[in-house]
């Protein structure tokens, strides 16, 4: 409502709970809040309303945990690249990482050369957007 409006802190709060939900739905509607998260930001026009850190960890989480993994790579560059976002978030990353290296060579068959290329890109990326040289170690 207008006395109340959503805020990153909220949507933030919603989608902690959908991320850690076994909930057939839980991954769809984490992407929803999303998109309608980005949806107010642009409506709104109020910076304040970009996905920060955390909204970006709690969306990649809930790919990760359903084995997403390329999606969540994809995630964790556009959160590199976001304005509102650290640059490396390394527990997600360690997440994103481990879960790759664990991952099934029939599923993920290129899974070590993934990492090595979402590495590059991490650096490549977060220079481009004005975060400076970032440490992976």
């Amino acid at each position: 409502d207008d006395l109340h409006p959503p805020d990153h802190i909220s949507f933030n709060s919603c989608l902690k709970a959908w991320s850690n939900s076994n909930h057939p739905e839980a991954l769809t509607k984490c992407t929803a809040l999303m998109k309608r998260l980005q949806e107010l930001k642009l409506f709104r026009r109020e910076r304040w309303l970009a996905p920060n850190t955390n909204t970006y960890y709690h969306l990649i989480d809930a790919h990760i945990k359903r084995g997403k993994l390329s999606e969540a790579a994809s995630l964790y560059l556009e959160m590199v690249a976001a304005p509102r976002t650290d640059a490396v978030h390394h527990k997600l990353l360690d997440q994103l990482c481990f879960a790759l290296a664990k991952s099934s060579a029939k599923e993920y068959p290129n899974a070590p050369e993934q990492i090595l290329r979402l590495m590059d890109d991490i650096q490549i990326t977060a220079q481009k957007n004005g975060k400076g040289s970032v440490r992976l170690d």
